[in-house]
């Protein structure tokens, strides 16, 4: 019987054209041994290949330190727990930023809106004046111009009603949304003072438990963890603190409608002292 290193050297001639005999290769794809002694094979085929050198098998045992291991993880785990701590930092001191930003704002938009409403009610008032004018010269007597003195009282004074009930309306409204939106910041505000030390507490248990030697995988699982609660709570905490604009728009409707009133109580009372007027006049 061939050896298996024959039998793959005469395939390969056969595969390579040196040996072309159909009957040989039928002989070989059968397995008959008797087939051999028919062909002359070159002994130079069978001989292992020169300059083979055997690959010596690695006997000594690779050992890896685990104290060395571990540090070398700790010291990539409180690199991040670094980075962590950072970027919350960062996040706080944009929230801090965003809300200054947001009261500087808002205190602009107020005084930008009193100027506006201060400067409609000196035209308003000129207007009247000059409405007063116009009356005064055509008054003869010293009735109707006693009259005309009782008309200018009512109107001046309904314009005093007119506009404290608006400037009422106005504060309350303001003072509210300050009220509302600052429980919301304080509350959004308490609740990322909450998860900021929960996360450096959580990144200090792991620093201090790596620096102590502390199994590398069991205190990441910990600080994974104890992150993803801090994250649940401050989530949970935040809700409460969202959603001010529905509430907002509410207050913006009542003071409208205050607005919208003092007005009307204004035309009536406009009305009824053009009415006395009239009358006296009569």
């Amino acid at each position: 019987m061939w050896t298996l290193w024959e039998t793959i050297i005469l395939y390969t001639q056969l595969m390579t054209k040196q040996v072309c005999s159909l009957g040989f290769a039928f002989a070989l794809c059968l397995g008959v041994a008797t087939a051999a002694p028919l062909y002359q094979i070159d002994p130079s085929i069978i001989t292992p290949p020169l300059n083979y050198t055997p690959i010596t098998p690695i006997t000594t045992p690779i050992i890896i330190n685990p104290g060395v291991l571990n540090a070398a993880v700790c010291n990539t785990l409180k690199g991040k727990a670094d980075d962590v701590a950072a970027k919350l930092a960062t996040k706080q001191g944009t929230w801090n930023a965003w809300t200054d930003s947001r009261d500087t704002k808002k205190a602009e938009r107020r005084n930008t809106r009193n100027q506006k409403l201060a400067e409609m009610r000196t035209k308003q008032d000129t207007k009247r004046t000059e409405g007063y004018t116009k009356i005064d010269a055509t008054m003869t007597s010293e009735d109707d111009k006693s009259a005309a003195a009782v008309f200018k009282s009512k109107v001046e004074a309904a314009v005093v009603v007119r506009r404290g009930e608006i400037d009422a309306a106005v504060a309350d409204y303001r003072s509210k949304v300050d009220e509302l939106l600052n429980a919301k910041v304080s509350g959004l505000n308490t609740a990322t003072t909450a998860y900021v030390a929960a996360v450096s507490a959580a990144v200090s248990t792991a620093k201090t438990a790596c620096d102590g030697g502390a199994n590398a995988g069991t205190t990441k699982t910990i600080l994974k963890n104890s992150l993803h609660s801090a994250r649940i709570a401050y989530k949970d905490a935040r809700a409460d603190t969202l959603g001010a604009k529905s509430e907002v728009q509410a207050l913006a409707a009542a003071r409208k409608q205050k607005v919208a009133t003092a007005i009307a109580n204004f035309k009536v009372s406009l009305e009824a002292a053009r009415a006395e007027f009239k009358a006296s006049l009569e």
